[in-house]
């Protein structure tokens, strides 16, 4: 797992309140963690805090596993940065 990838995990499971050590790419959240929509607000405010970027409405229709969000945030980082 990368570094970036690695800091994604770790967001998500402070806001998750479980061990990062649970946390694969190949997590779903929803079968796999059993987040709900506000889980998953959470989530998405935690890492808009932590990586500086901003969700569209629809990002998280898109978004299934850790590795889905990762490449979200890292694609959305870059831009932010270009």
């Amino acid at each position: 797992m990368s570094d970036f990838a690695a800091r994604v995990c770790e967001t998500v499971s402070r806001a998750l309140h479980c061990s990062p050590e649970r946390l694969r790419l190949s997590t779903h959240f929803t079968r796999d963690l059993g987040i709900d929509s506000l889980d998953a607000i959470e989530v998405m405010i935690d890492i808009e805090d932590a990586f500086g970027i901003e969700f569209p409405d629809d990002a998280m229709e898109r978004i299934f596993t850790i590795g889905d969000l990762a490449g979200f945030v890292e694609g959305a980082s870059a831009n932010a940065a270009a």
